[in-house]
């Protein structure tokens, strides 16, 4: 009859094609005395690729990690400065005068403090910061 073409490569001969293409691999589950073989449908929406959108999506995260690290950075530069000027401000004002939530500032001196560049010396009410870090300059 000659219908088989090479008896055993079929499994390989499927691989190969769908790595060469840059495609998902299918899945071969063995099921009723057969196999059944799971192709998963590559996808394009508005012209990109699914791997097109993988890429991207990767690379913005990327991008969205060290965007927030700068300003992580620039905010707690800012925080260090109006402490440098009035030792006695308190978070409330930190956070009107830079414009971020009073949260956001007390995440901020958390990392401060836990980098050892800042320190409160007395109560919340009349206590006043200290900026620790020798080596810190403005």
């Amino acid at each position: 009859m000659k219908w088989i073409e090479k008896v055993g490569t079929g499994y390989k001969r499927i691989l190969d094609y769908f790595k060469a293409e840059n495609l998902k691999l299918p899945k071969f589950e063995t099921q009723s005395g057969g196999t059944l073989i799971t192709i998963f449908a590559a996808f394009e929406v508005g012209g990109v690729t699914e791997k097109e959108i993988e890429k991207k999506s990767k690379e913005t995260t990327t991008e969205a990690v060290k965007s927030r690290e700068k300003t992580t950075e620039k905010t707690t530069e800012k925080i260090l400065k109006l402490i440098i000027d009035n030792p006695k401000i308190s978070q409330d004002n930190i956070a009107k005068t830079i414009g971020i939530t009073a949260d956001g500032v007390f995440w901020n001196i958390k990392k401060l403090k836990d980098k050892g560049l800042l320190e409160r010396i007395g109560a919340d009410k009349g206590g006043y910061w200290k900026i620790t870090a020798a080596n810190y300059t403005n």
